[in-house]
């Protein structure tokens, strides 16, 4: 799995509506994209900075995102227009956990056997 964390400060200037409008329709392309798993954004309370968080099944399934030619273009928008500035960071997984109650502790990547 990629895990991807995007981390960015609005332009004092930006056009709020008209951003969450591109926003929403990218949304709508990357969630129907092969290799999509997860999406979800957090808005700081003064709506000044936004993090997304985006999982996707591997590298190739973020480089078809990264290069999609209308979030190509978006990209350029949202740095002419938008952004004040951001922050990208792309994690592989080294380890996966998950604990539910009444299951206990699981080992899901690397697949291996684990005493609980």
């Amino acid at each position: 799995m990629v895990v991807v964390l995007f981390e960015l400060k609005k332009h004092p200037e930006a056009d709020v509506p008209e951003y969450s409008v591109m926003l929403r329709h990218m949304e709508e392309i990357v969630t129907s994209m092969p290799g999509y798993i997860s999406s979800e954004d957090f808005v700081s309370e003064d709506g000044k900075r936004d993090l997304s968080i985006v999982c996707l099944e591997s590298l190739e399934a973020l480089e078809a995102w990264r290069t999609h030619p209308e979030h190509a273009e978006a990209q350029r928008l949202a740095r002419e227009l938008y952004f004040e500035s951001y922050h990208i960071q792309v994690l592989t997984t080294v380890r996966e956990y998950a604990f539910q109650r009444g299951e206990g502790r699981q080992v899901l990547y690397p697949v291996m056997q684990v005493s609980v």
